[in-house]
């Protein structure tokens, strides 16, 4: 996984490595974009993309993941597939900011 930390305009910006850490400081008014693994602790990546695109639908979503197929993943929910460069990312995340 890349490090990556994008702020963009007046979005909050941060990396956390777990769903718990992630909806202790969720605002969902200071979002614009989630960039998450598919593996995590506790719920996956899809599970996560979901719950956050039922607080507030205008909040991107980009998954990455190894897995081939995703049975549970909306279609809202952009997916890359790895491996991936970081060029590629970048691209994405570059798309979502500048909506």
């Amino acid at each position: 996984m890349f490090p990556l930390n994008v702020q963009h305009k007046s979005s909050k910006k941060g990396t956390v490595f777990s769903d718990q850490d992630f909806f202790a400081d969720f605002d969902p008014d200071k979002y614009s974009l989630l960039v998450t693994d598919f593996r995590m602790d506790k719920m996956n990546g899809s599970e996560l993309g979901i719950k956050v695109k039922e607080i507030n639908n205008d909040i991107d979503v980009i998954l990455v993941t190894a897995y081939e197929n995703i049975e549970d993943n909306p279609s809202n929910v952009e997916v890359l597939s790895k491996p991936l460069t970081i060029q590629i990312l970048l691209h994405k995340v570059n798309k979502y900011l500048k909506r």
